[in-house]
This record gives structure tokens, C-alpha cells and sequence, in this order.
């Protein structure tokens, strides 16, 4: 079985239901970023809770993304999820 995406637009992780490509990932540098990939408008000193091995801590969406357990928006929770690889 082929690869359908192609090896240069491979998916790479998922945010809530979108699928993210790894052409798609160099335009997330910040939270803000990933939150409007999402489709969610947010203001730029908007304050977000994000859950990585069951620590939660409160950023800003200015603050350099990273992949976490869960993303916490306006009472909504986002799962994000690594494709590919191992997860630290």
C-alpha cells in the first residue's frame, strides 16, 4: 500500500478534529496559530490552560507551541495528538 499523501505532506499531528500536514505545521510558531488553524478567533493577550503529563499550566497564546496533552479554550477542551514517533 502507497503512501496517498505523498512523503513531503505527511500528517503529523492532529489538533482537536483537524489533521495537521507537515506543510501546514511551518505556519504554527504560537498557540494563537494553532487555535486559529482550528478556526477559533482569539485575541492576542488572551490567556489559554494547557495540560502536558497531567500539570496544567496557564500561557499565553503568544508563548511558542508545543504539543500537549490538551488545550483548554474558552471552556473548550482541545486534544492535540503527534502523529508520528515516539512522544516524550
Amino acid at each position: 500500500m502507497g503512501n496517498c499523501f505523498g512523503f513531503e505532506d505527511t500528517p503529523m499531528m492532529t489538533i482537536g478534529t483537524k489533521t495537521v500536514r507537515k506543510s501546514q505545521m511551518k505556519g504554527i510558531k504560537t498557540y494563537q496559530d494553532a487555535l486559529r488553524f482550528m478556526g477559533r478567533e482569539c485575541s492576542d493577550t488572551a490567556v489559554i490552560t494547557i495540560i502536558l503529563n497531567h500539570q496544567v499550566s496557564f500561557v499565553p497564546v503568544s508563548a511558542p507551541f508545543q504539543i500537549v496533552d490538551e488545550i483548554i479554550f474558552k471552556q473548550s477542551h482541545i486534544p492535540t495528538r503527534k502523529l508520528y514517533g515516539r512522544r516524550k
